[in-house]
């Protein structure tokens, strides 16, 4: 983007945002699909890797490569403490705007 443009709010919302769309896959009658070629290049994955699927909001997910057992280890504890921190820091903030309990927080 130019310095001088002038920014559209759809720029505005997703300017700091850091992604990436590769393409789309079709699910298979087995339920298989295809990495596109350019995201097993970019980050070197190859035939017999271990890939975690996360889902990181309703219908969003990250996949992360898995180089053995530890790794998946880890990424599944640092997940889990970062519900915990979350759910905690949701619960307080709606108990303070609320003065209740969420019923279901997360």
């Amino acid at each position: 983007m130019k310095r001088n443009s002038v920014m559209t709010d759809k720029q505005k919302k997703t300017k700091n945002l850091n992604y990436r769309v590769y393409g789309t896959v079709k699910v298979s009658s087995k339920g298989q699909v295809v990495i596109p070629a350019q995201i097993r290049k970019d980050y070197k994955i190859e035939e017999g890797d271990s890939l975690i699927f996360v889902e990181c909001h309703p219908g969003v997910f990250s996949m992360i490569k898995a180089k053995n057992l530890e790794d998946i280890q880890d990424v599944l504890g640092g997940l889990a403490k970062w519900i915990r921190k979350h759910k905690k820091e949701a619960q307080n903030k709606h108990i303070e705007q609320t003065g209740k309990p969420l019923k279901h927080p997360f």
